[in-house]
């Protein structure tokens, strides 16, 4: 696997707490949600990304031109013209909210999980990391977390993209996103 793609316990860790963070302080762990909730939306997450799939949706730009934009408002408007709605951006939002649920369950992710077979075809390779959560009832919280995130991350190594950096940029669109960025829940 790509190093790009083998993010050390220090960064999971951080990415966890910035997840956790932002999604309590934009209401998301308001309402006391159940496991099943959460996981609900990590799979929606990975249909979404599906769909790009679909539609042929894939990032093609160059992260590192807005990487170091610190203007918020610029960073926001080239983010949501070239990088959103992508696959790489929807395997990222489920990175993200498994990171979450790893936060708000207080999982520390030291390692990730075993390999998954990556050479599948798309939609199976989302159904293999949905699967996963569905393990909850056999396996601990903790496995089932981590396992989900390796799989994701050497699910993008196959994609040859960078999740790590597409994870921090997604959380930095996010930070200017409205409460619940603008949904229900």
């Amino acid at each position: 696997m790509n190093e790009r793609n083998k993010p050390t316990s220090e960064t999971l860790n951080a990415m966890r707490d910035e997840a956790y963070s932002h999604a309590v302080a934009a209401g998301f762990h308001a309402d006391g949600h159940t496991q099943d909730h959460y996981f609900c939306l990590v799979i929606t997450e990975l249909m979404e990304a599906v769909e790009a799939d679909r539609k042929d949706r894939r990032c093609t730009f160059n992260l590192d031109q807005i990487y170091d934009v610190e203007d918020d408002a610029a960073f926001y408007t080239i983010f949501q013209a070239k990088v959103k709605d992508t696959v790489e951006d929807e395997l990222a939002d489920t990175a993200i909210r498994l990171l979450d649920y790893a936060g708000y369950v207080g999982t520390r992710i030291d390692t990730l999980g075993s390999k998954v077979y990556t050479e599948r075809p798309f939609t199976d390779m989302a159904y293999a990391v949905a699967n996963i959560l569905f393990s909850i009832d056999d396996v601990p919280i903790d496995t089932v977390i981590t396992v989900a995130i390796g799989a994701l991350f050497q699910w993008a190594d196959r994609l040859d993209f960078d999740l790590t950096k597409h994870i921090e940029m997604k959380m930095r669109y996010n930070r200017n996103r409205p409460r619940l960025h603008g949904k229900k829940y």
